[in-house]
């Protein structure tokens, strides 16, 4: 008798676990939910009923497609639209925009750094040379005057013509807006250009212009002093030569020191409006 209670108490044992494990228990909700719909469960029915409705066999497989999909989740992310490619294409732009702003900005504070640290250092200094006049001019006697200095000689065919002719146009227009601005011509040529022949040549362009010129050793320590370059070319049979030069004028502050240069491209009117902003830059800072 108590074998026959152990295995009837094992048989039913199984049973129940085979009632409660996940895959009976999904068949069971899907069976319950079957016959909310009207369907009926028979074992023996998995033909298509007469009147064409679908088995119970088919109503539980779409029961279960139902359940299965219902227990996907959905989508964390979303799906990518063209308004959002907008948007993240537009923010990574001005991102960009913003960077390249900024290294421009520090790449033009480096550069007016090295301007400035190049004027002080390495363009300018005393010189002492001989006016049209005979008489002996040291740069410090020019100090507190804002002066345009140009290297060149008077036997230069075209470009120092053309050079002298912009800077007097230059000068004109300062002038008459009350800028007063020295433009000193200083020569590379001293062994032809004598005081006198440098007025002769001056005057053809302003009488505001000074003239300098000196000895070979005091023109280089003024070449020397600006950076100037310059060379003297081969002498022909009447004994003519050019001197190959530096073709830069020099805008030089009160205080002696460069401030700005401007080379042969440069126009008068560029040349007006800069000199006329690092004359009120100077006022500004006192």
């Amino acid at each position: 008798m108590s074998l026959k209670v152990a295995r009837s108490t094992l048989i039913w044992s199984r049973l129940v676990t085979r009632m409660t494990s996940p895959h009976v228990t999904r068949f069971n909700a899907i069976r319950a939910q079957s016959s909310e719909t009207g369907g009926k469960t028979s074992n023996s029915s998995e033909t298509p009923s007469a009147n064409g409705e679908p088995s119970n066999k088919e109503h539980a497989n779409n029961s279960a497609k139902k359940i299965s999909k219902a227990n996907i989740p959905p989508s964390q992310g979303g799906p990518i639209t063209w308004r959002s490619l907008l948007i993240g294409g537009g923010t990574l732009a001005l991102l960009t925009g913003y960077f390249l702003y900024l290294k421009r900005l520090k790449q033009e504070k480096i550069e007016r750094e090295k301007t400035r640290t190049y004027g002080k250092a390495a363009i300018g200094g005393s010189f002492e040379l001989v006016d049209t006049t005979g008489k002996l001019r040291n740069s410090d006697e020019f100090r507190g005057n804002w002066l345009l200095i140009y290297f060149g000689f008077t036997h230069c065919p075209d470009v120092c013509p053309e050079e002298l002719d912009k800077l007097a146009t230059v000068v004109n227009r300062l002038t008459k807006d009350n800028y007063k601005v020295l433009p000193l011509f200083i020569s590379v040529d001293p062994e032809r250009d004598t005081p006198e022949m440098v007025g002769k040549y001056l005057s053809e362009f302003s009488d505001k212009f000074i003239g300098l010129t000196g000895t070979k050793e005091q023109v280089e320590k003024a070449t020397r002093a600006h950076r100037v370059y310059y060379s003297v070319g081969p002498k022909d049979e009447e004994n003519d030569y050019i001197v190959d030069h530096t073709i830069i004028s020099y805008l030089i502050d009160p205080k002696g020191e460069l401030v700005d240069y401007f080379g042969q491209t440069k126009q008068a009117e560029e040349m007006e409006a800069t000199i006329k902003l690092h004359m009120a830059k100077y006022k500004a800072n006192g």
